[in-house]
């Protein structure tokens, strides 16, 4: 059987993945989840919140195991599992995105939601002032 690592999405936390672990569980599958700098489950100061943390947070927890695992990403989850992936590519057996971002090189969350003229998700994000941050409107 395999070991999922499950990385929710921005505004998110590990509790994304409630009615999924179950499933997976019932398979006879390993479940870890993680909580991303930022969420409830790890809360930190906001210039703490980054990319570069979010994939260091997800690989300290990769490194606890002596064996390869699955990593499944959601939204933001995407582009922090092919963090993962880059780094500890020797660790990771498969990646799942589940609608989720999969950039490309050099590429950013923001620009590609930029690039998408349908997406309702852009407008609703309200960007702090020095641009360090964002939030989302009700």
């Amino acid at each position: 059987m395999a070991h999922y690592i499950l990385v929710h999405g921005a505004w998110e936390g590990s509790w994304t993945w409630e009615d999924t672990i179950p499933t997976l569980e019932k398979k006879g599958h390993t479940v870890t989840t993680v909580d991303l700098p930022g969420s409830i489950g790890n809360k930190q100061a906001i210039p703490l919140v980054t990319l570069a943390s979010y994939v260091q947070t997800v690989i300290d927890v990769v490194e606890r195991f002596d064996h390869k695992v699955i990593l499944a990403g959601h939204s933001l989850g995407g582009a922090v599992i092919s963090g993962v992936a880059e780094r500890l590519p020797e660790k990771v057996e498969r990646l799942i995105y589940v609608t989720a971002f999969l950039l490309k090189n050099g590429d950013s969350v923001y620009e590609a939601m930029k690039r998408d003229p349908d997406g309702e998700y852009l407008p609703a994000l309200n960007f702090s002032e020095d641009q360090s941050y964002v939030t989302v409107s009700e």
